[in-house]
């Protein structure tokens, strides 16, 4: 988005300002209370073990234990990591950018008791970066009780709590993703910085790479592409360093494979994909492996790559493709509830101020898409909570239709994003 481009006011309706400045601030803290007592009350247990009873920031011990193991050249990969004295982490790492682990360092010169209060604190900050991008993004001028407001409906919706109550480190990638997609065009340094975080994880670079060459959107590629090398190289140097790369490779197979040997991995059994092979492998009992995913995505992004590339680069038709470009990662490859927190910034410009943000769009478009987008950011129903307080059968119809509700709704709005893009091309 230029910087130059206009900001508009979104007033809010009924009641006197102060009011809403400090309803949005007793929403914030509650949410926010919510989040933190919760978390504290599960904490995970420092161990190898898993429990499911106890998720608070367990994806965070295990980036913990990632991180000690990366800084001592031992590799994160390799299912040794589990196994060696005093090891915190269930499971090898799976293939994420070495950057990731490099990231995490700074963490294990602490406590993993204080590191985790840490990590907390730092991404609920991220969070607030976020709700500020949602109006800066926008065009909607600057206001404190709505920034609030936003910032609120981040930390309790569900991909927001649930990275928070985890730690696992979405924010990161969709922040990332964030910059890269919205700032590619005008600033492109700044864009590639974005890329560097948004690619610690190949479900996020691998289509976002595909998605900003559709867009023609070179400069940040490239940047971002060299970024992201020169540290994974930098990173694999390290731990080869300290073994050979031969080992370090056959760590990352060994431990993709144990990954996929976990069940709860299973389409069958994850209660947050939304990805549109993940809901199809659901739907038949089918455990697709990760030739099968890539070979998927290239399919189902072709769509999506076309109708970027043969559409306008204007002021006007960016926030579409922007919009175009989340839902399309979010559909075309592996993804979970968490990952949605990256339509929040289109969900909340179609809601907010979808006449001027997304001037290209009708008004009832605008509406569909910022409510169809909405669902997966709100939606609390497709939880093992509920699942265990409400006694579904796992494996039920009500159950399994429950969990795919999220896709079913992004789907649908990538169908209804590019329906119009399309229409609007051939009225043209």
């Amino acid at each position: 988005m230029p910087s130059n481009t206009e900001q508009h006011d979104v007033s809010l309706p009924l009641l006197p300002h102060k009011v809403w400045l400090v309803g949005g601030l007793l929403f914030l803290v509650l949410a926010t209370a919510f989040a933190g007592y919760r978390t504290y009350r599960n904490l995970t247990p420092l161990s190898n073990e898993f429990d499911w009873s106890r998720r608070g920031l367990s994806d965070f011990k295990s980036m913990y234990g990632y991180g000690k193991a990366f800084r001592a050249g031992e590799n994160p990969y390799s299912p040794e990591v589990v196994e060696s004295p005093g090891s915190i982490v269930s499971r090898a790492a799976a293939v994420f950018s070495p950057f990731i682990f490099l990231a995490y360092v700074p963490f294990t010169w602490l406590g993993p008791e204080v590191a985790g209060v840490l990590h907390f604190v730092l991404h609920f900050g991220l969070l607030g970066m976020v709700a500020w991008l949602c109006l800066r993004l926008n065009a909607i001028k600057f206001d404190w009780a709505l920034w609030i407001w936003i910032f609120g409906f981040l930390v309790i919706s569900r991909p927001g709590h649930i990275s928070l109550f985890t730690g696992y480190f979405t924010i990161q990638l969709v922040l990332g993703t964030l910059v890269a997609v919205y700032f590619a065009k005008d600033r492109p340094l700044l864009a590639a910085v974005g890329f560097l975080l948004a690619s610690g994880k190949p479900t996020y670079g691998i289509p976002l790479t595909l998605l900003l060459l559709a867009r023609r959107d070179y400069k940040a590629v490239f940047g971002g592409l060299v970024l992201s090398a020169a540290f994974a190289i930098g990173c694999v140097g390290w731990l080869a360093w300290h073994s050979d790369l031969g080992s370090v490779i056959e760590g990352v197979r060994n431990g993709q494979e144990a990954f996929h040997a976990d069940e709860t991995e299973l389409p069958i059994n994850a209660w947050t994909r939304v990805d549109a092979v993940g809901m199809f492998a659901k739907v038949i009992n089918w455990a697709p492996g990760d030739s099968v995913y890539l070979a998927s995505m290239f399919v189902l992004i072709a769509l999506p790559c076309w109708v970027l590339w043969r559409s306008p680069d204007d002021a006007n038709a960016r926030p579409l493709s922007n919009l175009l470009i989340a839902l399309a990662m979010l559909v075309t490859v592996y993804h979970h509830s968490y990952d949605c927190l990256l339509v929040c910034v289109a969900c909340c410009g179609l809601l907010l101020n979808g006449r001027k943000a997304f001037a290209a769009l009708p008004f009832g478009v605008s509406l569909l898409a910022g409510l169809l987008l909405a669902v997966p950011l709100l939606n609390y129903l497709s939880t093992k909570s509920v699942r265990d307080k409400l006694e579904l059968d796992p494996y039920g119809f009500t159950w399994q239709s429950i969990t795919m509700i999220n896709g079913v709704c992004l789907l649908a709005a990538l169908a209804v994003v590019l329906w119009y893009c399309s229409k609007s091309r051939r009225e043209k």
